[in-house]
């Protein structure tokens, strides 16, 4: 797990690209290799994880810090948590 990283929810978010920007990636991309092929549920699961535990680690920094704070919703099912900027 990763902590410390102050832009680790920018880096996970959708991106769109140009036409451009497509290209220079694919370029600039290693070669295929079918040998690294993921097929395998747990790797793909424990990588998941790792961006949740990167992304809730990033949240409590800034909430510790200040940056960000939570607050409690009332009236639903349960109590649900959020982080509010």
């Amino acid at each position: 797990m990763r902590s410390g990283s102050p832009d680790v929810i920018n880096g996970h978010r959708f991106q769109e690209l140009t036409q451009a920007e497509k290209l220079d990636r694919i370029r600039k991309s290693p070669p295929w290799n079918p040998d690294f092929e993921v097929t395998s549920t747990d790797w793909v699961l424990t990588r998941l994880d790792s961006v949740v535990e990167a992304i809730t680690a990033n949240v409590n920094e800034q909430v510790t810090a200040g940056v960000m704070r939570f607050f409690e919703l009332e009236g639903e099912a349960g109590h649900d948590l959020r982080a509010v900027s």
